[in-house]
């Protein structure tokens, strides 16, 4: 099965900071979704999305092959396949740099492991950019709810990985 993971975070610059990360996943050729954010507090830009696709690829119960739809390009050392790379140097770079962030990049790397990993991408703005309109629509319906709520995923009764 193909699935398409949508993903953003409210981070705008690279410090530490609070906010939400938010994503939709699109399984099958019926495109099924399922959306969740995960609220994350005094994490970097670099953490709140890595932490936010791990939240994301944990809701898938089968293996699949992943495209990810992201538009920030920290995460394009997935494409590159640096991740795998520092993993199988003790979490060092080439340069013999540790890896910042290694915790979260592992996390992330178990979360990819049982799926065929097809790559990432950063088309597909208008879909995505309309998806995180409306879940930021429904988080403030919430209000102050979501303040109280680190983690939700949309029950969807229909939606199979």
């Amino acid at each position: 099965m193909e699935v398409k993971i949508y993903a953003e975070t409210s981070w705008a610059t690279p410090g530490k900071s609070c906010g939400i990360g938010m994503w939709l996943v699109e399984a099958g050729e019926q495109k099924a979704q399922r959306r969740g954010f995960v609220r994350l507090i005094d994490v970097t830009k670099e953490q709140a999305q890595l932490r936010t696709l791990t939240a994301a690829l944990d809701i898938l119960i089968r293996p699949c092959s992943v495209q990810i739809i992201m538009s920030d390009p920290v995460i394009g050392a997935l494409n590159a396949g640096w991740p795998w790379q520092w993993k199988e140097n003790g979490w060092r770079k080439k340069n013999g740099e540790e890896v910042k962030n290694s915790g979260d990049w592992e996390s992330l790397l178990c979360g990819l492991e049982p799926h065929k990993f097809a790559g990432l991408h950063t088309e597909d703005h208008e879909k995505k950019e309309a998806m995180m309109l409306q879940i930021c629509d429904e988080l403030k319906k919430w209000k102050g709810e979501v303040m109280n709520t680190a983690f939700y995923v949309e029950k969807e009764e229909s939606w199979k990985s």
